[in-house]
């Protein structure tokens, strides 16, 4: 019995390895640079059927990544409920949500209805007050 399952197994990965595998009749040296998910840029020469590389030169590479992580406010769209944005150094970006009715990181959060007769009232976001 064992025999058989691990026949029935071995029967099944070559079967799955077979899908993965590429028709290719000529393989061709490819040179260029592609994005690596640390946001920088891989350069080298690779043989394949297919040309791995996005960008033909780290001159392109580093422009085109340069463009997509220039504004944060732009890429994320991060600050709802009409929130402003405002991009700072290093990705970082602060929004601005004074008038909104919403406040938090992302003015994500509903102002409260002010209720100057609570004993919590001093703790009133300070995005919320309209002057």
């Amino acid at each position: 019995m064992k025999f058989v399952i691990f026949l029935f197994l071995l029967v099944s990965i070559t079967e799955l390895s077979d899908c993965k595998k590429i028709k290719c009749d000529k393989k061709t040296t490819f040179k260029g640079c592609k994005l690596r998910r640390n946001g920088r840029c891989f350069c080298g020469t690779r043989t394949a059927c297919k040309n791995p590389f996005l960008y033909p030169s780290r001159k392109v590479c580093r422009r085109k990544t340069q463009k997509l992580r220039q504004d944060v406010c732009v890429r994320l769209k991060p600050c709802g409920n009409d929130g402003i944005c405002m991009s700072g150094r290093k990705n970082r970006y602060t929004c601005v949500c004074s008038g909104t009715g919403y406040y938090g990181k992302n003015c994500e959060t509903e102002c409260p209805t002010p209720n100057r007769e609570s004993s919590q009232f001093w703790k009133y976001p300070p995005q919320c007050v309209s002057i």
